[in-house]
């Protein structure tokens, strides 16, 4: 999103969340807190109370997108600064078997076959309550908190996603826009009008 269009709807309840992959959390993932609360500054002027920083632990080793430590290094940057940490999964499909039909789509998009090197974990799913709550308190407890941090990480999760927009409309970036170049199919008993050219 551009810089203008955040700052247009910033005060319209939008939330802000960044990931493993913006550049606050790849400066986190290297060691360096220092840099990703340095490239943090700019979001949270517009931003303000609706910045969330994005926890998601897929079980991967090392510090990268996914892994336990990145994880928890959000949460833990997230209370040093005053910024709601929210806990996902990066859902990707629907339930646990479905991983190895994401890594074969996934070569279907880019058009280039499997490769073995960047295979799916098969921890994207659609998780229950419950998992959800385990990951909470495995980063919880990796950050060095009880308990409470873990069910507080969990309420500033449910409360980002229990807010919405004021208002709907065509101009408002987070209200999807149907792309005109996707066809659609017909309602029934409606002909798709003739085109002339």
């Amino acid at each position: 999103m551009p810089w203008p269009v955040l700052r247009e709807y910033a005060d319209q309840d939008l939330v802000v969340l960044l990931g493993p992959s913006s550049e606050p959390m790849r400066a986190l993932s290297a060691g360096r807190p220092d840099v990703a609360e340095q490239l943090l500054a700019p979001w949270r002027e517009p931003a303000g109370e609706r910045l969330r920083l994005e926890s998601v632990n897929l079980g991967r080793q090392g510090t990268g997108a996914g892994s336990l430590r990145l994880a928890a290094r959000t949460v833990g940057l997230a209370d040093q600064l005053g910024v709601r940490a929210v806990l996902t999964n990066s859902v990707r499909y629907a339930d646990p078997d479905q991983h190895r039909l994401a890594d074969v789509l996934d070569a279907a998009r880019l058009l280039r076959p499997v490769d073995r090197r960047y295979l799916d974990g098969g921890e994207r799913w659609l998780k229950e309550p419950a998992a959800m709550a385990a990951a909470a308190e495995r980063i919880s407890q990796a950050v060095g908190d009880g308990r409470a941090r873990a069910v507080r990480l969990l309420a500033e999760t449910e409360a980002a996603g229990q807010s919405r927009p004021r208002r709907c409309g065509t101009r408002h970036p987070g209200c999807a826009r149907p792309n005109p170049r996707t066809p659609r199919p017909d309602p029934p008993g409606r002909p798709r009008p003739l085109r002339r050219t």
